[in-house]
């Protein structure tokens, strides 16, 4: 088995509603942070360490623990948590801004997410488009 991240959201005391993050490594080991996973792969040495783990550590080297993105230092995409996806209707899309501010906190786990407008809208300041255009 590979290593795994996980989410949680805290229930309770006053950093109610905060995600934490952690990092299970392929031997079970829970580490709370992405300094403790670069502790972590550190100690294991150079042969303990598989490919993946080595590109992690290097990528953690690079741009250090404390990267406000963390999927720059994460394991394999197929362990990054989905990016939501949003059908939003004409309506929602008439104020671009509030929209986005609206929907933040239902993608802020991920990081990005995927909005999908109703089929022909455009936005208001779009520039008309040309014949033929798809």
């Amino acid at each position: 088995a590979g290593w795994r991240v996980t989410q949680e959201t805290r229930q309770t005391g006053a950093t109610a509603g905060v995600m934490d993050k952690y990092f299970f490594s392929r031997d079970g080991y829970k580490l709370r942070s992405l300094v403790d996973v670069w502790r972590y792969l550190t100690q294991l040495g150079a042969e303990g360490r598989d490919a993946r783990e080595e590109t992690w550590l290097r990528t953690l080297n690079r741009y250090g623990t404390d990267c406000k993105h963390w999927a720059v230092a994460c394991p394999p995409p197929t362990d990054l948590p989905e990016a939501p996806i949003f059908h939003p209707t004409a309506e929602d899309l008439e104020d671009l801004g509030a929209y986005i501010e609206r929907i933040t906190p239902l993608f802020a786990h991920a990081g990005i997410c995927r909005i999908d407008p109703p089929p022909g809208w455009r936005p208001k300041d779009a520039p008309p488009e040309a014949e033929g255009e798809l």
